[in-house]
């Protein structure tokens, strides 16, 4: 995710309408005015028959929409017995050709169960610096000044929520928090394999080189022994030569 606009394809994973806004609705606008498509995934809401409640599906189609992005669709719920979050996170990776995953949950099950399907399709995943602020972890700044209005256009769709006003963020029954022009991840890239140590050559290999050594040893003592015994006359004394 490093804003080139060269065929970047971004999935991001969230836990609840509103939280794409918030945490990367900057990076949602920028990487659209750049041509760069994104899809964004939700978890489903275990109680709702079609994912979420109406007023919320509203609220994501608005707020995209001021990003200029409109694809987005909800995971099964990740606590579900089988694999169902699992493999569809897979198969929306595979459909978007994604080059990266951003993931902007608080749920540590879903952030899990996304890290791992990014990194076993060889993506490198990008944590919004909200959930984690590990030392280890390569920080990637996005830049998303020329971004704000939208962002805050797109909080404002989430009235449930919060109110804005003034470039700033009232949660209901909360604090205010002022939106800043920028938007911070961790960069987690997927494991290395472990390095393979090369084969031991096969027995028979081993047994030629043996038998080749034994050889150029005896041939060389031979003709070493030879020249030792190579002797120059001068008059009636023998000078050894070697």
């Amino acid at each position: 995710m490093v804003m080139s606009g060269s065929g970047e394809h971004i999935v991001f994973v969230h836990g609840r309408p509103g939280d794409e806004s918030w945490l990367t609705g900057g990076t949602i606008a920028r990487l659209h005015d750049l041509g760069s498509p994104s899809l964004v995934l939700y978890e489903a809401d275990a109680g709702a028959p079609d994912g979420f409640a109406a007023p919320e599906v509203s609220g994501v189609t608005a707020a995209l929409g001021a990003l200029g992005a409109t694809e987005w669709r909800t995971l099964p719920p990740v606590s579900a017995p089988d694999r169902a979050c699992a493999d569809a996170l897979a198969d929306a990776v595979a459909e978007q050709w994604a080059t990266a995953v951003a993931i902007g949950t608080v749920s540590d099950a879903l952030r899990l169960t996304a890290t791992a399907a990014a990194h076993a399709a060889g993506l490198p995943v990008f944590l919004c610096r909200r959930m984690s602020e590990a030392a280890t972890q390569r920080p990637v700044a996005i830049d998303v000044s020329d971004h704000l209005e939208q962002k805050l256009r797109a909080l404002a769709c989430f009235p449930g929520r919060w109110t804005v006003a003034d470039r700033a963020v009232t949660v209901t029954g909360g604090p205010t928090t002022p939106v800043s022009g920028a938007e911070a991840y961790a960069r987690l890239d997927p494991p290395r394999p472990p390095p393979v140590a090369p084969a031991p050559p096969p027995l028979m290999n081993r047994v030629l080189a043996g038998v080749l050594g034994v050889g150029a040893g005896v041939a060389f003592g031979v003709l070493g022994t030879l020249a030792h015994q190579s002797t120059a006359s001068v008059g009636e004394v023998s000078i050894p030569v070697g």
